[in-house]
C-alpha cells in the first residue's frame, strides 16, 4: 500500500512534520495528548447540513452553543476507541527518523 493510500501513514507524517519536537514526543508517551488533540478537532468540528444548520440558529440565538461542547465527550470517546495508537505510534516514528526528529526526551530534560 502506497503511503498516499495509508491513513496512519498520512496521519503520522503531517503531525511530524507539524508539530513541535515536544509535541511528537508527547503524542508517542502520553495518550492523554492524542485524546486532546482529538478533542480540539471534534470540538473544531463544522456540524452542517440543513437541519443542523436550522437547529444551530436557534441554539445560537439562545446563547447555548457552549453545551452542545459537553456531550462531544462521547463522540471523542468514540473515535478516539477506533484509533490504532500504537499503529499511529509506530509510524510517527517512522518519519521521525526519517526527518531526524527526537522520539524520546534527552537525559537532561530538554528534547
Amino acid at each position: 500500500m502506497d503511503a498516499v493510500d495509508d491513513p496512519y501513514k498520512m496521519l503520522a507524517h503531517t503531525l511530524v512534520v507539524t508539530c513541535s519536537d515536544s509535541e511528537i514526543i508527547n503524542l508517542l508517551h502520553d495518550s492523554k495528548v492524542i485524546k486532546k488533540h482529538l478533542a480540539d478537532e471534534v470540538h473544531e468540528a463544522d456540524f452542517c447540513g440543513d437541519i443542523i444548520d436550522c437547529i444551530m440558529v436557534d441554539v445560537i440565538k439562545q446563547g447555548r452553543s457552549r453545551s452542545i461542547n459537553p456531550t462531544l465527550k462521547d463522540t471523542v470517546n468514540f473515535f478516539y476507541s477506533f484509533l490504532d495508537v500504537p499503529r499511529l505510534r509506530q509510524e510517527m516514528k517512522h518519519y521521525c527518523e526519517f526527518y531526524n526528529k527526537p522520539t524520546e526526551k534527552s537525559s537532561d530534560g530538554k528534547e
